[in-house]
């Protein structure tokens, strides 16, 4: 209903408006006015605890100050004084201060020797002040009840001679009549009265005597006082009253350390706020009767905008109807004068509009159809170019580039016939390589193979786009002149609109792409054109790039070729010289010549070097070729090791270097192709002993993984690989020179060849290195390669 009526909102409104402001104004008024009388209230309460304490205070001052007169009397102190004497400067001193009620002079035993009246005790010694007095000090005792009914309070000082000595104790009863009198001056309220409390709680004056020297029963009192927090406050009482409450210590400059306790002002809660509860009461009186004056006027200003608001509404209704003859009739001056007047013209204006409307609305849907066409026109263009642009660049064969660019260029160009032609550099002719042709009959386009040789002087429009390297539009060969002298020709074939695209690269042509349309006149427009210039550009980049590729392969085919032959006519030599070597060796060996046999030594070990390479290079492109075919046996890797190690051991000794073994005896045998395996090990322990310094150890080692395969560990403590080659070093043809001597015989192959021999075998090669702490080569097998 809220949500529904504008007019319920508009009253609403004018009601917030007035009521809200005056109501947040009396309560805020209330509160301030409430919150002074209160502290008004609390401040009365603690002034009046104030001033009682300080008159207590100085209550403790004339009672500490008149004991401590006798004690320092010359009278009460000699020797030679009787006791009427004595009993008659006590009595002066009495009367002087009219404080005390008794003043006793008692020896340092407790014994009484006078007093300015009657003592039932005559003997002071066993009350604790006395000890404490006796003791040269001056103290005033706790409240207590010297008889049943009299509750006084002693002030004791010791009297002393010229030589320190104690002489006797004199003490003076100050009854609690005094302390009450002084406490009765406050006026409370009606109600209100004065509470003296020590620190524990218990009650020293009190207008109910009963509760003298009797604990408070009030423990949130009794806790601030304690803990230091307490000032003033409200608590409740006994039988559930609750009171305002104000409390002040004594304190002052006594000379000496006055007692803790309390003064407390007391008042009930309900006499001292009935003030407030007043103010309260005539705050409500006033916003009731400001709520019975706003209401009226509020709903009489809330009918008097509703009532043009809802005759606006009736002529709006009336309009959505589809009475455009609706009026508002408001005669007033003002704004909804205004609204009505304007609202008037735009129905005025709405009528004289809909006559028309239906007709434009018909252009507008056509113009969107045409622009829907034009949209639907281009996403599938997009997408076809996107289907386009994929293929070509996932493909590298030429012949494939050349079907997809005339099968769907004409198609996205809507072209009767799409032809591709090449560029011959020797003859500077055109040869026309594919074509496909597509008519509205059709539903597919065909695509053919031709291999046509053209004359540029018989085509124009071809020579134009070779020249200005730029597309040639011809919308009509019967009205273009470039085409004057073929036209004829062209006729004949029935073309009557061209495009041509140069396949250009670099500034250099190196093709066309041709549409032709025939029958009836093409208008092209430059979204084609721009369209057919994308198709060419990625059609010229992907000629290129196939072109570029296909010469790569060849030279790569001719390197591999030439290379083969090389290596293959190099085997049987290196071969025969290998063998030479061992024979001469022999005999050397046998005749003692150390000198030569060193030579023959060095020559042999370079000569297996070579032999090694050209197996390399064989058997690497063999494996590149899929044409390796392992010869698998079940063998002992500890054999295998000895075998690859067992190369390299006058090497080893030559270079200081320490090679050693540690396989388990109880490591399970491997299917592998021996030679090949052992190769791979060799060519790792040779890259190693190359890498490693005179007293340098390598190790060769192995071990079972948790995945049931087997890890052959070759470590070396040689100048490490840099971080920046460890990605690189298992490429072909790669290497590192950072050997421990300039010499070096390698092609970059070995460690390429040993990770094509791993992979053949299932497994892998990995190697973890630092630069100047050494490599370490992990051959891994996979399971099925470990023999049970």
């Amino acid at each position: 209903m809220f949500k529904e009526s504008l007019k319920t909102r508009i009253k609403v409104f004018f009601l917030l408006v007035g009521l809200v402001p005056m109501i947040l104004s009396s309560l805020q008024f209330l509160f301030i006015i409430k919150s002074t009388l209160r502290e008004v209230v609390q401040r009365n309460l603690q002034t009046q605890a104030e001033s009682t304490s300080k008159d207590i205070t100085q209550l403790m001052v004339h009672g500490y100050s008149g004991i401590k007169a006798l004690a320092d009397n010359f009278i009460i102190a000699s020797s030679t004084a009787g006791k009427s004497e004595k009993t008659l400067e006590m009595q002066r001193i009495q009367e002087f201060y009219k404080l005390y009620d008794r003043i006793t002079l008692a020896d340092p035993e407790g014994v009484v020797i006078a007093s300015t009246r009657p003592d039932s005790s005559q003997n002071r010694a066993n009350q604790g002040w006395f000890g404490k007095a006796r003791d040269q000090k001056v103290f005033v005792s706790d409240l207590y009840f010297s008889e049943p009914s009299q509750a006084v309070l002693v002030f004791a000082a010791p009297v002393v001679n010229s030589e320190n000595k104690v002489l006797y104790v004199i003490d003076g009863q100050v009854p609690l009549e005094h302390i009450w009198s002084l406490m009765s001056k406050a006026k409370i309220g009606q109600s209100g009265y004065m509470i003296l409390i020590d620190k524990t709680g218990k009650v020293l004056a009190h207008p109910d005597k009963d509760l003298l020297l009797k604990p408070l029963k009030a423990p949130e009192l009794i806790e601030g006082l304690l803990y230091g927090n307490f000032t003033r406050t409200s608590y409740p009482l006994s039988k559930g009253t609750r009171v305002l409450a104000a409390s002040s210590p004594l304190s002052g400059e006594v000379g000496y350390v006055l007692p803790e306790w309390f003064v407390i002002a007391v008042e009930p809660e309900n006499e001292a706020f009935a003030l407030v509860k007043t103010v309260q009461r005539w705050a409500w009186i006033l916003i009731g009767t400001g709520l019975l004056f706003i209401l009226p006027l509020s709903i009489g200003l809330a009918r008097s905008i509703m009532e043009p608001i809802q005759a606006l509404v009736a002529g709006a209704q009336g309009i959505a109807r589809g009475d455009l003859r609706s009026r508002v009739k408001i005669n007033s001056r003002d704004e909804l004068g205004t609204l009505s007047r304007v609202f008037n013209e735009m129905a005025e204006a709405l009528e004289n509009y809909t006559k028309n409307l239906e007709q434009r609305i018909q252009d507008r849907t056509l113009e969107l159809q045409i622009e829907r066409e034009k949209a639907e026109d281009r996403a599938q263009n997009l997408i076809v170019i996107n289907k386009i642009f994929q293929v070509i660049t996932a493909t590298i064969s030429l012949e494939k580039i050349l079907q997809l660019a005339v099968a769907t260029v004409g198609r996205v160009l809507k072209a009767s016939q799409c032809s591709l032609m090449f560029v011959e550099e020797s003859s500077g002719h055109l040869c026309s390589r594919y074509e496909s042709r597509y008519e509205s009959y059709q539903k597919k386009s065909q695509t053919n193979l031709i291999d046509v040789l053209i004359r540029l002087e018989y085509y124009p429009e071809l020579k134009k786009a070779i020249k200005t390297r730029k597309p040639v539009a011809v919308e009509d060969i019967q009205n273009d002149p470039i085409l004057h002298e073929v036209r004829h020709r062209l006729t004949h074939l029935d073309i009557r609109s061209i495009l041509v695209f140069p396949l250009t690269s670099k500034d250099k042509v190196l093709g066309l792409l041709v549409l032709r349309w025939r029958k009836e006149v093409h208008a092209f427009t430059k979204e084609e054109i721009r369209l057919g210039e994308i198709l060419a550009n990625q059609i010229a980049i992907a000629l290129k790039n196939a072109q570029l590729f296909a010469k790569e392969r060849r030279l790569e085919r001719m390197k591999a070729e030439f290379t083969r032959i090389i290596v293959h006519d190099l085997k049987n030599p290196l071969a025969a010289i290998t063998g030479l070597s061992e024979l001469l060796l022999r005999k050397v060996v046998k005749e003692h010549r150390a000198q030569d046999e060193q030579y023959l030594r060095n020559i042999l070990y370079y000569a297996h070097l070579l032999l090694e390479m050209v197996h390399n290079i064989l058997e690497v492109y063999k494996m590149e070729e899929g044409a390796l075919k392992l010869q698998e046996e079940v063998v002992q890797l500890l054999f295998l090791a000895q075998e690859a190690t067992q190369q390299f051991e006058i090497l080893v000794q030559q270079e200081g270097i320490t090679l050693t073994l540690e396989i388990p005896e109880d490591l399970p045998p491997i299917r592998v192709d021996k030679r090949i395996f052992i190769r791979v090990l060799a060519n790792i322990l040779h890259n190693a002993i190359k890498h490693t310094r005179r007293g340098g150890k390598i190790t060769l080692r192995a071990e079972r993984l948790g995945a049931g395969e087997m890890c052959i560990k070759i470590q070396d403590t040689g100048v490490g690989i840099p971080a920046e080659y460890i990605h690189k070093i298992f490429e072909k043809f790669v290497q590192i020179e950072r050997r421990k001597t300039e010499a070096t015989v390698s092609v970059g192959l070995g460690l390429y060849f040993c990770k094509l021999a791993m992979e053949a075998h299932g497994g892998q090669i990995q190697v973890e290195s630092q630069e100047g702490v050494g490599s370490t080569f992990h051959l891994i097998l996979p399971p099925d390669r470990i023999v049970e």
